[in-house]
């Protein structure tokens, strides 16, 4: 009997130690940290004057066009490889030892593509700068556009708004454009590029897309940027806020910051984008959700959680057969597509028929600068850095070049 009652002691004890180490286990995992939102400045200008551009991946060729001769070196130290003439328009493709311009082989992974003349055609689009190709392990391409900041910037600005906005607004624009490219290649000096040429970054078109009057805003402003405590933070932007803008660390998983935390904004309302409304079936909104990774089966509900101080939805919950899924508001509406669902500042939700009736205010994600509402300020008479100043507070203008 007593042998019995030992072992059964035994036994509860090592389950007992099991149970706590198993639910200390649980406690303690190391929650996912949170991305930087400032940098300080290299002390060496010369490394801020360059940004680095996806224009293509995932691809197996890409097409070339020069109109001058162009040298072909390494991507980092420079070293020569080749040079091409400007009569050649050659295909660019992977090869198991490396890469191939026209019938120019290259048995290394990676080439950069300097033309004399500063401009080259790739598919279609004519840039400015350097072209970068990587021949990839799963032997697909990548091409990258080395080009100076402030060329940049003046594909950047005609893409991001429109050039008969008032100067100031573009010149606001500038500046924060700017600093957001400088803050995304400081952050990612150890990835193959820092910027992509979408709205995952910023639009980009390019030499075809540039204008005089944002190229005057570009050059007016060369060189300035934020910054908060001396430091550079991303001065992020979207279209319109719908009252208010809002923190970043509410849509993304970054830390807080001072110029980044929601300002009340009256004056986008004025224009259309201020408010929206968009439908869809149960049926579309579960392959939307599907087709981004999201699976669920038999929608029967979809309600919002807490609200931050801005009035934007936090998290998502959408009731089926499965058990709930909680979302984050942000995945929720990139799933469902940021051109139907615009903005996170969700006003009602309302189903009739299997079908999801959506409103809400703003357009974008709603941090930092507020596009229309920049434009309606510059209209107003406001010079652009009242405006900046408004949407990013506490923060300064300095020259950084």
């Amino acid at each position: 009997m007593i042998n019995k009652l030992f072992k059964f002691f035994m036994v509860l004890a090592l389950w007992t130690s099991m149970t706590v180490h198993l639910y200390a286990f649980v406690e303690n995992e190391p929650q996912k940290v949170s991305i930087p939102t400032s940098y300080p400045l290299p002390a060496n200008k010369n490394n801020v004057q360059t940004v680095r551009v996806l224009l293509s991946k995932g691809v197996t060729a890409g097409t070339l066009s020069l109109n001058s001769l162009c040298r072909v070196t390494t991507i980092e130290t420079n070293e020569p490889l080749e040079e091409i003439t400007r009569e050649k328009k050659p295909t660019i493709v992977p090869t198991y030892s490396g890469l191939r311009v026209g019938n120019v082989p290259f048995k290394i992974y990676g080439i950069r593509i300097k033309p004399r003349g500063r401009t080259f055609v790739f598919d279609g689009g004519k840039y400015r700068g350097d072209l970068v190709v990587i021949r990839e392990r799963d032997m697909t391409l990548t091409f990258i556009n080395y080009i100076n900041l402030e060329e940049y910037l003046k594909g950047v600005l005609p893409k991001e708004v429109s050039p008969e906005w008032d100067l100031a607004a573009l010149k606001a624009q500038a500046i924060a454009s700017r600093t957001y490219a400088l803050f995304q290649e400081l952050s990612k000096q150890n990835k193959d590029y820092s910027l992509e040429k979408t709205v995952a970054s910023q639009m980009y078109g390019g030499i075809n897309s540039e204008t005089a009057i944002t190229t005057q805003a570009v050059n007016d402003t060369r060189g300035k940027i934020l910054l908060y405590n001396n430091e550079i933070f991303p001065a992020y932007f979207h279209a319109a806020c719908g009252g208010h803008t809002t923190r970043c660390d509410t849509v993304w998983n970054v830390t807080p910051h001072p110029s980044l935390k929601g300002v009340a904004d009256p004056f986008c309302k004025r224009f259309k984008h201020y408010s929206w409304k968009w439908h869809a079936t149960k049926d579309e909104i579960q392959n939307s959700l599907k087709n981004y990774g999201i699976n669920t089966k038999s929608i029967v509900a979809i309600k919002w959680g807490e609200k931050d101080t801005s009035g934007r939805v936090t998290e998502f919950f959408v009731h089926s057969k499965n058990p709930p899924l909680r979302l984050n508001s942000n995945t929720f509406r990139l799933a469902l597509g940021p051109q139907n669902v615009r903005s996170t500042k969700i006003s009602s939700i309302t189903e009739e028929n299997n079908t999801y009736f959506f409103k809400g205010f703003g357009w974008g994600h709603g941090v930092g600068l507020c596009q229309w509402g920049a434009k309606a300020m510059a209209d107003e008479g406001m010079t652009h850095t009242k405006i900046l100043q408004y949407y990013f507070p506490k923060s300064w203008i300095v020259n950084v070049y």
